[in-house]
């Protein structure tokens, strides 16, 4: 989300200078977004941990030389990284990186350049938190206390500095974002920083994936690694996560319409809801998520538990209507893909509530009761709904 910012800020012409860890990811944002720009405009990269203190004040340092200004109009703490959810279990160095990443980042980073967006004369500052400072938990079995503290701290802080700028710098404006679903690295981005920073105990990004699916109901306990790197890379895709391209221009509008909370990614405004309607229950096991669990069994176990069978009677494109938008399952070759996207026909719609699809996948409902019932709509060739239910091991 981060590269597509700096890449839409570039493009409108704006002077971006852009820090993180990494030297591959930085060069390869700068030529993304060098690209997509106007000639002439600057998009400087610096390597940054902004953890440390000192290294932000030297990161401040080359921005104001090599952007030559002494000010600056838009400051973004987009930074984040999770993992070590468990006060208790996890390790300490590694809970403590996240939590620092997440808040300490923030704060730095805004002790070093928010008088430089006061200076301006007109300012805006953007800081990242989550839907996790809504709800503190990943899920049931997961635990989020160190992401979760963290980004509690940096709503909080956001927050409070509404009130402090309008008394003291009323020409700044401030946001507060709040990302659900949203298509990114963090999870391989998150592991990687963790495992310089503990005892070798950092639970990988698999297991945490695992322990999560698992309490949300999925059956992935025997998963091997290579089934949950593909359910990884499906939870980052547009069935659960909005493009982060998208999520960047969301916010760009909510900075230009000058909103403090900006909600972007799939689930965040409905949770939000979920959270202000019955805040007593957030924490309960059948309490409020981010995806619709059902949804998300299906697809889960859709995705890892096909096998079809060698001639390929499941091959088709089935369009799935069981929540806001389609979701298009594609079998082709003994393959199957899921997207929101489709630029063909399909050979079959299903339209039933989550739940009720969710029965027929693990083989809990049958589909011809369904359709009987009124619970199921179906249209297209029946014959081939049958194989791809078939196909699915449970």
């Amino acid at each position: 989300m981060g590269r597509d910012l700096v890449t839409l800020l570039a493009t409108e012409g704006c002077a971006v200078a852009a820090c993180d860890l990494s030297a591959s990811a930085l060069d390869e944002t700068r030529v993304q977004a060098t690209a997509a720009a106007p000639t002439g405009t600057r998009v400087t990269t610096h390597i940054c941990d902004i953890t440390d203190e000192a290294a932000v004040g030297r990161f401040r340092d080359e921005v104001l030389d090599q952007h030559h200004t002494d000010k600056v109009n838009l400051l973004f703490n987009n930074a984040g990284i999770f993992g070590a959810g468990s006060f208790l279990a996890d390790d300490r160095a590694a809970w403590e990186r996240v939590f620092n990443v997440c808040w300490l980042g923030v704060y730095n980073i805004c002790r070093a350049f928010v008088p430089l967006v006061v200076a301006s004369d007109e300012g805006h500052v953007i800081n990242t938190a989550s839907i996790n400072a809504l709800r503190a938990v990943h899920g049931p079995g997961a635990p989020s206390t160190s992401y979760s503290a963290g980004k509690w701290a940096v709503r909080g802080f956001t927050e409070a500095l509404i009130e402090d700028f309008r008394t003291h710098a009323p020409h700044v404006g401030v946001s507060l974002v709040m990302p659900g679903g949203v298509g990114t690295g963090i999870r391989a981005n998150s592991q990687q920083i963790l495992r310089s920073s503990s005892d070798g105990t950092v639970t990988s990004g698999t297991e945490h994936l695992r322990t999560y699916l698992t309490g949300m109901g999925v059956p992935v306990q025997d998963s091997s690694d290579e089934t949950l790197n593909h359910l990884m890379d499906v939870m980052q895709s547009d069935v659960f996560a909005m493009p982060s391209v998208q999520a960047a221009g969301d916010i760009l509008t909510g900075v230009r319409e000058n909103r403090w909370r900006i909600f972007v990614g799939v689930g965040a405004t409905e949770l939000d809801q979920a959270v202000r309607a019955n805040p007593e229950n957030i924490y309960d096991a059948d309490g409020p998520s981010l995806i619709n669990r059902d949804l998300l069994i299906s697809m889960m176990v859709l995705s890892s538990r096909f096998e079809p069978e060698p001639e390929g009677s499941a091959d088709g494109v089935y369009e799935l209507r069981l929540d806001s938008s389609p979701i298009f399952c594609r079998v082709e070759d003994g393959k199957l893909q899921l997207s929101r996207q489709s630029d063909g026909p399909t050979d079959a719609v299903i339209e039933a509530d989550p739940a009720a699809f969710r029965g027929l996948i693990l083989k809990q409902e049958r589909l011809n009761d369904l359709v009987r019932e009124g619970r199921l709509r179906l249209s297209g060739n029946g014959d081939h709904v049958e194989q791809l239910l078939r196909a699915v091991a449970v």
